[in-house]
């Protein structure tokens, strides 16, 4: 579905059909999604889940 990229490195990042909107111009820092070393992130893979934050809005496109 293109919300996901896994590159040849073994590591993630966002794929073009899925954004990530802030609710205003100041980024907050999110809270509730700790990465691999304890420290806050907007997303992350664990396991087979993506674990979104609720601190920013996200959108899913599916392009044809």
């Amino acid at each position: 579905m293109g919300w996901i990229e896994e590159p040849p490195s073994g590591t993630f990042q966002l794929g073009p059909n899925q954004w990530q909107e802030f609710r205003s111009d100041a980024i907050a820092e999110p809270t509730d999604v700790p990465d691999a070393n304890n420290k806050p992130a907007f997303w992350k893979v664990d396991g087979g889940y993506l674990v979104l934050s609720m601190t920013c809005n996200w959108r899913f496109f599916e392009f044809q």
